[in-house]
């Protein structure tokens, strides 16, 4: 399950190592409050679907974005 989660944070770098490290602190702040039992699925589940998103909108709507705005040429 670890490699998951790495390869997560490869492909998203270099947001999704803080994206990954704040998921993974509050998953186990919130299974010891509430005093829920680790299971694999649902305990990657969240690191998975925010590394996602955080990654998608790094490479796929910031880079692009950053891109445009150095491309175009500044007329003041």
């Amino acid at each position: 399950m670890a490699a998951i989660v790495w390869l997560m944070i490869l492909l998203t770098m270099p947001i999704g190592f803080p994206v990954v490290a704040v998921v993974g602190v509050a998953t186990s702040a919130g299974e010891a409050t509430f005093g829920i039992t680790y299971h694999p699925f649902w305990d990657l589940l969240p690191v998975w679907l925010l590394g996602t998103v955080s990654g998608y909108a790094q490479w796929f709507v910031l880079l692009p974005l950053f891109w445009r705005r150095l491309r175009v040429p500044r007329t003041t």
